[in-house]
């Protein structure tokens, strides 16, 4: 399966063509700064349903596993642990657009050395003018030229966008998390390719025919792992999925002094598990932590069990949460002094004027108005 060229010339590629198409300085354009608690989750959905490639199965009843303690077991081998975050943030919309900025990081562990490769892009415009092309040439990279827009196919040698699809950029948050998805799963393919025998974990899922996200560039990433003999292994830190009903963060309850993970794929319908990209886990990695889900796809002829364990023995708690994926969150992260030097900089740059927030509390007092 032949896949997008270098996946760090790609990104490049992309910034220079937002540079080359940025808005122009020009007085007096308002800018509507976003406040804190308007910035998108960084976290990759875990359970986002794509309609259009949805089967419907009828569910068959399989026994569940058994919980398998961390504490039992003495056959892990410390290997190369690589782990990617990314972070996005809305620095203000305009009229015409939006001011966004994108970090992203690897952050290696091998053979006790530590390594960090960050990726920051700075403040850039998106041009409400520019969706078609933009995510057209999102969708080329993820080996899905129509995951985003539809295209005239008259000439199959070159099909022709015509019309971004609906719900994938209606607004500034969907149009901006376009580019979140896409800038870390280059970095994943990436870090695929920094390592050898080793296991690269994924802040998310590994959950198939998402929104953002087409099963083609999963599977290439599950591809370009087995060249490298590397597992991939995804937390999902906020996953909102059910078992059976049951949150996935209760599964564990029963056993809570314990550290360890219990299988769940057989658990789910026939339809569910094929929307998984390996198999489905409850995991505690400390007997005080809380459950997460876990997404594991061993190397093809490897056991979950190996993988995992190879994981659990390479790689640091803190608070009960990878701490590899810990430091890749902290590099990927903004601060309020980042967002306030961006806006700083975009007001000074572009000679705009902040557009005042409507403020909602007086009219609705005592009772606020935020959520109104």
């Amino acid at each position: 399966m032949s896949g997008p060229r270098n996946p760090l010339e790609r990104i490049e590629d992309f910034i220079d063509l937002l540079d080359r198409s940025t808005l122009e300085r020009r007085d007096n354009l308002n800018l509507r700064y976003i406040k804190p608690d308007d910035i998108i989750n960084d976290s990759l959905e875990d359970y986002e349903y794509y309609p259009d490639e949805e089967v419907q199965v009828p569910e068959i009843v399989i026994e569940e596993n058994e919980v398998i303690d961390f504490n039992s077991f003495n056959n892990g081998d410390i290997c190369d642990i690589a782990a990617i975050d990314s972070g996005i943030v809305r620095l203000g919309e305009t009229k015409n657009g939006l001011f966004f900025a994108l970090r992203g990081s690897i952050i290696i562990d091998s053979n006790h050395n530590r390594q960090a490769y960050l990726f920051r892009t700075g403040p850039r415009y998106l041009s409400f003018s520019k969706k078609l092309e933009l995510l057209y040439r999102i969708g080329q990279d993820l080996l899905r030229p129509n995951l985003f827009v539809e295209l005239d196919n008259s000439d199959q040698n070159n099909p022709v966008p015509i019309q971004v699809k609906k719900g994938v950029a209606d607004d500034s948050h969907q149009y901006a998390d376009r580019f979140r998805n896409w800038f870390e799963r280059l970095l994943q393919l990436i870090a695929l390719e920094r390592i050898h025998n080793g296991v690269v974990l994924f802040d998310g899922a590994l959950t198939l025919r998402t929104r953002d996200t087409p099963s083609t560039f999963l599977n290439y990433l599950s591809t370009n792992a087995n060249v490298n003999n590397n597992a991939i292994i995804a937390i999902s830190k906020q996953s909102n999925l059910q078992v059976r009903d049951v949150p996935i963060h209760f599964w564990l309850d029963e056993e809570s002094h314990t550290s360890g993970y219990k299988r769940l794929t057989s658990l789910l319908t026939i339809g569910r598990q094929q929307r998984i990209l390996g198999n489905l886990y409850a995991v505690r990695f400390t007997p005080a932590g809380p459950t997460f889900r876990m997404d594991v796809k061993a190397v093809d002829g490897q056991r979950d069990k190996e993988a995992i364990d190879n994981f659990y023995i390479s790689c640091l708690m803190k608070a009960g949460f990878p701490d590899i994926l810990v430091r890749a969150h902290a590099h990927s992260y903004f601060t309020s002094g980042d967002v306030t030097c961006y806006q700083s900089w975009i007001r000074a740059n572009y000679n705009i004027i902040p557009k005042l927030e409507v403020n909602l509390g007086p009219p609705f007092a005592p009772f606020g108005g935020r959520f109104k």
